[in-house]
């Protein structure tokens, strides 16, 4: 089986090809479904952050949530029980106050797609990369309110070293079980990580041992 095609990227002039992937980092297994090209990593990585940063990006995050809602959709067979809901990656220390958060419109859109509950797990902060640059930069941290015991849908728009979706996971996963997807990846990125094609092996193992222990998908 192959999902991969020709559809084309929802930011002019990107290379952003739709591929996607189980990606394994150390304990971690994510999906993502668009992988940038390292010959183009710099100037695709520029046009999203641009995007990001714009004050109005509702079109891009609704489409970004209607491919990702799509993939979920794909990989747990569309069967939602009861006991699933949809969060996202946390706000970074970046972020502007008052600025709207991509990841964040993304998993409210993913959850509206998928008629699942959103529900947000963090404070904002920074992974621990950014923290070993930057000592003063606040700590992600998983609210008192997060939910436990749900099968939670992680959001994130983008993954380039991993850090944030792996620290994400660290916290939530002594409470809920979770399916970790980001947007876009990097085919050799993060360091460490091994991308697996959509073969009709992988998508059985994937539904067999989901992403982490116990996530029902109510076969």
């Amino acid at each position: 089986m192959s999902v991969e095609n020709s559809r084309q990227s929802p930011l002019p002039g990107s290379g952003m090809v739709y591929r996607p992937r189980i990606c394994l980092r150390d304990r971690l297994r994510f999906v993502a479904l668009r992988a940038w090209l390292s010959t183009a990593k710099r100037h695709d990585l520029q046009l999203l952050h641009s995007a990001k940063y714009e004050r109005n990006f509702t079109a891009l995050a609704l489409l970004m949530a209607s491919e990702i809602a799509e993939l979920v959709r794909f990989f747990t067979g569309g069967n939602f029980p009861a006991g699933w809901a949809v969060t996202n990656a946390p706000p970074g220390t970046s972020l502007v106050k008052g600025t709207a958060h991509l990841a964040t419109a993304i998993g409210e859109d993913v959850a509206a797609l998928l008629g699942l509950p959103h529900v947000t797990c963090f404070e904002p902060g920074a992974p621990a990369r950014t923290r070993f640059y930057d000592p003063t930069a606040k700590r992600i941290g998983l609210l008192d309110s997060a939910p436990k015991g749900l099968n939670l849908i992680l959001v994130d728009d983008l993954v380039t070293t991993g850090c944030t979706m792996t620290e994400c996971y660290n916290l939530l996963s002594p409470h809920a079980a979770l399916l970790p997807v980001a947007w876009l990846y990097g085919e050799a990125e993060p360091s460490g990580t091994t991308a697996l094609p959509v073969t009709d092996d992988q998508l059985r193992l994937f539904r067999r041992e989901p992403v982490v222990h116990n996530l029902s998908t109510g076969a």
